[in-house]
């Protein structure tokens, strides 16, 4: 059976993607795991997509191929090649297909950028995580109370602000 390197975290807003990435890289490394978990905002993330540099205010690459599904393939086949274990939060479904949706995207167009990834990551035999809150309205509430008490840096923010339930 192979080892899985590429593990995929996804799930609404508040879910846990973030806190499940984090200790499942704990619990991976303490297992003696060569492991990197990459959050949706770091600056280094194998998978970059246009909505979370937008985001981030990162930038504009100067090769439009940087958004392409062909760094799913690069990301598989590093996968494939290395020993460390990849944990990727929110990147396939919200940061990659959801954006589709967002801007009415008819479903073949969805569908399209949600094959050619699929084919892309393949090789990679990525596993999907998918959170669901029990509690939605308390999910909702913990983002906006840490939207509005915190913030990373002065004028980013990675959690859209949500009014209170």
């Amino acid at each position: 059976m192979a080892v899985t390197r590429l593990i995929l975290i996804e799930g609404m807003i508040g879910s846990g993607k973030t806190t499940t990435a984090g200790h499942l890289a704990d619990w991976l490394a303490r297992r003696g795991e060569d492991v990197r978990a990459f959050g949706e905002g770091a600056a280094d993330h194998p998978i970059r997509t246009r909505r979370v540099d937008e985001l981030l205010a990162a930038p504009a690459p100067g090769d439009p191929e940087v958004y392409s599904a062909g760094q799913w393939r690069r990301l598989a086949e590093r996968c494939l090649h290395d020993e460390q274990t990849i944990i990727c939060e929110s990147i396939f479904l919200q940061n990659s297909v959801m954006p589709a949706f967002i801007d009415d995207a008819g479903t073949t167009a969805v569908t399209k950028i949600c094959t050619e990834i699929q084919r892309q990551a393949a090789p990679a035999e990525p596993f999907l995580v998918y959170l669901r809150p029990t509690d939605i309205a308390a999910a909702i509430a913990r983002v906006h109370q840490a939207s509005t008490s915190s913030r990373a840096e002065p004028g980013i923010s990675t959690r859209p602000r949500c009014p209170p339930p």
